[in-house]
């Protein structure tokens, strides 16, 4: 029985690197007759993204490599692939945790419920900490973007140290881990997440779900953060100190 599966288990490994080895091939073969075809070249690299947490194989260095070609061709493609490189491998989850640090200073022990919705249903890293903070903008008084994202900045090094119980406890509110290796929040990072919530925040104000998506469709930073805001209904309900998930962030 132990034999079997341990055969079956050789068996996946060596489909999987067969896969990652066709898509290096085919990538390489797309750079050298200069491909435009974003589509396809996203097509190529599926087996890649699906192996970049595999430990022992290139997929990394393969996808880096496709992010500078991609480049070339397309700059939203491009973002949208770095930022599917930092969320899988969990390079920039520690700037989400850090959202939540800037959360607990300004809620004390109020938040909205649209908060939990952001913290847990977004895609990525990006669309995560844009959420959490948009729940911030959104009950500040002409709230300052760039105030508020040099707020997380200096957040993201506190996360660094926090201790591992906390940090434990911050993560099972959005589901992500961040790995060993963290990533520094970019200048490109801070003007994304800056320009994000202020199309958030007027897209969240409209009461029409067409005027929503056309806000979110129109916008540049859309890329980052349509996928799970479409659909989103805006509540200004709060969840009180007694919900079990709230008192997770809360300070003890």
């Amino acid at each position: 029985m132990s034999e079997n599966i341990d055969n079956l288990i050789d068996k996946f490994y060596a489909e999987v690197e067969e896969s990652v080895s066709i898509a290096k091939k085919k990538l390489d073969e797309a750079i050298a007759i200069k491909e435009t075809d974003v589509e396809l070249l996203e097509t190529i690299m599926q087996p890649i993204v699906e192996t970049l947490t595999y430990e022992d194989m290139d997929s990394e260095e393969v996808y880096k490599k496709y992010i500078d070609y991609i480049g070339e061709i397309s700059w939203p493609a491009k973002r949208a692939a770095q930022i599917r490189l930092e969320t899988i491998c969990g390079y920039k989850h520690h700037i989400t945790i850090a959202a939540l640090l800037v959360a607990e200073d300004h809620f004390g022990n109020k938040v909205p419920c649209d908060f939990f919705h952001f913290a847990k249903q977004s895609d990525n890293w990006i669309n995560k900490t844009t959420g959490i903070l948009s729940c911030i903008s959104r009950n500040t008084e002409k709230p300052n973007y760039k105030e508020i994202v040099k707020k997380l900045a200096e957040k993201v090094n506190t996360v660094k140290n926090l201790d591992d119980d906390k940090m434990d406890r911050l993560c099972k509110i959005t589901d992500d881990y961040p790995s060993d290796e963290m990533h520094d929040l970019s200048s490109v990072d801070a003007k994304d997440i800056e320009d994000a919530l202020e199309v958030l925040d007027k897209a969240l104000a409209e009461t029409d779900l067409m005027k929503r998506k056309k806000i979110l469709n129109e916008s540049v930073i859309a890329l980052n953060v349509r996928l799970s805001m479409l659909d989103f209904e805006r509540t200004s309900a709060v969840i009180d100190g007694e919900n079990e998930e709230f008192e997770i962030l809360c300070k003890e």
